[in-house]
């Protein structure tokens, strides 16, 4: 069940991550649309910061301030930068829209880098669903993210999605990582093979050096 706010303001996402690609079309314009609200939301505050020299107690002011923050709430990733305690997050109503968020650039990488390129907001979300607790359908789209990420080339901050498959670790998820392991791709092998060893040995830290040494570069 979605929660009814978040649902009026961010449930054009959903489109992003059709099977449709009218429907995708869709969103992206109006992800393009809430983009340039906030841009111009920014650029009227900016304006009055420079004409009032950062006067807080200036009317205008203060309301260009309030518009621009709520311009933010209806865009991407914007409208999910809330800072919500990591135990919270599996039960947080604002978690469906973080995933839409990251399976858009799981699904459609090109897409993600050329409209929503925001690789910090992917790493830190990542770290912070990194927590148990996450509720069956959370769990699945984990896993599906998980099991697509590992079958592409290593896109920036994948090494995050280590902390997402140990926080939902399974022998489901474990038979999904194996059959990416075996296909043909390189990098399908690589990257599917270091998440397994990853998930067997717990106690190893998920690092830059750790994983280059995976792949032959430490």
């Amino acid at each position: 069940m979605f929660d009814e706010s978040w649902e009026r303001r961010l449930g054009w996402t959903h489109g992003l991550i059709s099977a449709d690609p009218a429907e995708r079309e869709t969103a992206l314009r109006h992800h393009e649309a809430t983009g340039a609200a906030v841009s111009a939301a920014l650029q009227r505050m900016n304006g009055h910061w420079h004409r009032t020299r950062a006067d807080y107690a200036d009317p205008a002011f203060r309301q260009a301030i309030a518009e621009h923050i709520a311009a933010q709430r209806y865009g991407l990733p914007s409208g999910i930068w809330d800072r919500v305690p990591a135990a919270d997050v599996p039960h947080w109503p604002g978690l469906p829209y973080v995933l839409n968020f990251l399976e858009w650039e799981a699904r459609h990488p090109d897409v993600w880098t050329a409209h929503a390129k925001k690789w910090g907001t992917k790493e830190d979300w990542l770290r912070r669903l990194a927590v148990p607790g996450h509720g069956d359908i959370a769990r699945e789209r984990l896993a599906a993210m998980v099991e697509l990420v590992v079958g592409r080339a290593y896109r920036c901050k994948d090494r995050h999605y280590v902390g997402v498959a140990r926080a939902i670790d399974s022998p489901g998820l474990r038979d999904r990582l194996a059959a990416v392991a075996e296909r043909p791709s390189p990098w399908a092998r690589l990257h599917a093979t270091y998440v397994l060893q990853m998930l067997r040995h717990p106690e190893r830290p998920n690092t830059r050096a750790v994983w280059a040494r995976h792949v032959g570069t430490g």
